[in-house]
């Protein structure tokens, strides 16, 4: 008989993010993913400051190989939104407010010179980073800025909410290559709005559009 030879336990083991944090910053963005088993083991490395690292065969679901005790001394910065502390372990966050601090961060900015100077720069990274829509001409730009305004509640602020600024961005984009256009111009940027519009902001239009449509038949 065929021996199979068997992977040394040492070999099984691989340090995680608690781990190669060690002596630096471990940043976990979208906290509330986290299970609460993997906040729990968060909770035990930050108390303990030390944790064995577990490893297993792949594709077995048998015994698990556990180390000794490592060190993994780190500091510790979470982010998510005011909704994803309900899902927080009331320890894990008890900690952190017992040894640390937790910052509302502003969702708007200032519509300074400055400010205006990197949102413009933010739209041109955002048309370099697709690779495939086309360049932003200036009146594009002024509508992309003008409802950068608009959602922000204020004429003299932008929303900071840039992930879906830049989705209105994309989608701008895709319409001027539909429509062959050089630039992404003001009239692809206002088409975007509607397409962009999230599905809370449709439902709540959807009862307004039917009473329209009963009036009118």
């Amino acid at each position: 008989m065929k021996r199979v030879s068997e992977t040394p336990p040492h070999q099984l083991l691989e340090a995680g993010a608690i781990h190669r944090a060690h002596g630096g910053v471990l940043f976990i963005d979208e906290v509330s993913t986290l299970s609460l088993e993997s906040q729990q083991s968060l909770l035990t490395a930050i108390q303990e400051k030390q944790m064995p690292i577990l490893g297993r065969s792949p594709g077995s679901s048998g015994t698990m190989v556990c180390s000794e005790a490592v060190p993994c001394e780190f500091l510790l910065i979470v982010a998510g939104n005011l909704d994803d502390i309900e899902k927080m372990h009331p320890a894990l966050r008890s900690r952190l407010r017992g040894y640390g601090y937790e910052i509302l961060t502003n969702d708007t900015i200032p519509a300074s010179a400055t400010n205006t100077s990197q949102m413009v720069q933010f739209i041109a990274q955002e048309v370099q980073r697709d690779g495939r829509i086309p360049h932003v001409r200036t009146d594009g730009i002024e509508a992309i800025l003008d409802e950068a305004k608009r959602r922000s509640g204020s004429d003299g602020t932008y929303t900071a909410r840039f992930r879906e600024l830049g989705g209105l961005i994309r989608i701008a984009g895709d319409l001027a290559r539909q429509d062959d256009a050089a630039f992404i111009e003001a009239l692809h940027v206002e088409r975007a709005r509607e397409f962009a519009r999230s599905l809370e902001e449709q439902l709540a239009d959807a009862p307004v559009s039917l009473q329209i449509q009963e009036r009118a038949s």
